[in-house]
């Protein structure tokens, strides 16, 4: 079982623990889904589910992956990543976890994910080359004058296909990505996704 299986899901209905917000139902396979909350203070909270249903997969040995998984990631991240739970019900298995930047979250997923402003983005390599869309505005895209204008307002960046929650309204995204409400989305997964937010 490698790593990827955990965390590479399709996005589906779920209900996120502790955080206060539900999803609507998402289109996607019901076998797997991927939630993901960026939080103001940079941190990403992580909730999986998928199928578990062969006979020779077990809770104890589940318990026993994920929480090898994160201490090979912790001994060169210090506390990087943490494990909020692991269980088992009815033939499905749920797994929360918690890390400390987006970095982290995209490191320990070997998946492209950033998290910062926009011009923090332009600095780091990110070239904004395709169109972003206001949610209001279908159809028309930001003219450059526009984006430059939002260099301070924060970004992500992501290439999975998951349901994003963000700690502020979405100011635009690009093609692809579904507004589900005024600060969550989903990502499409065939492409690299930009979204811009408060």
């Amino acid at each position: 079982m490698k790593r990827s299986i955990i965390i590479s899901c399709i996005v589906t209905a779920l209900i996120l623990m502790g955080c206060g917000r539900s999803l609507p139902l998402i289109p996607g396979d019901d076998t797997d889904a991927s939630v993901i909350e960026v939080k103001k203070d940079g941190s990403v909270f992580c909730h999986v589910e998928g199928a578990f249903k062969e006979d020779y997969y077990d809770k104890d040995s589940l318990e026993t992956f994920v929480k090898s998984e994160v201490e090979d990631y912790n001994r060169a991240h210090k506390d990087a990543v943490s494990i909020d739970s692991v269980s088992v019900s009815k033939e499905r298995a749920i797994i929360e976890l918690e890390f400390a930047t987006a970095a982290d979250y995209g490191a320990f997923e070997a998946k492209e994910f950033y998290m910062g402003t926009v011009d923090s983005a332009k600095q780091d390599g990110y070239r904004f080359d395709v169109p972003l869309f206001a949610p209001s505005e279908t159809g028309k895209a930001l003219t450059g004058d526009e984006l430059n204008e939002l260099g301070g307002k924060k970004v992500v960046i992501c290439e999975e296909g998951m349901a994003i929650m963000l700690s502020d309204d979405v100011i635009c995204m690009s093609e692809g990505v579904t507004l589900i409400d005024k600060s969550t989305v989903t990502t499409p997964g065939d492409r690299v996704s930009y979204i811009v937010y408060k």
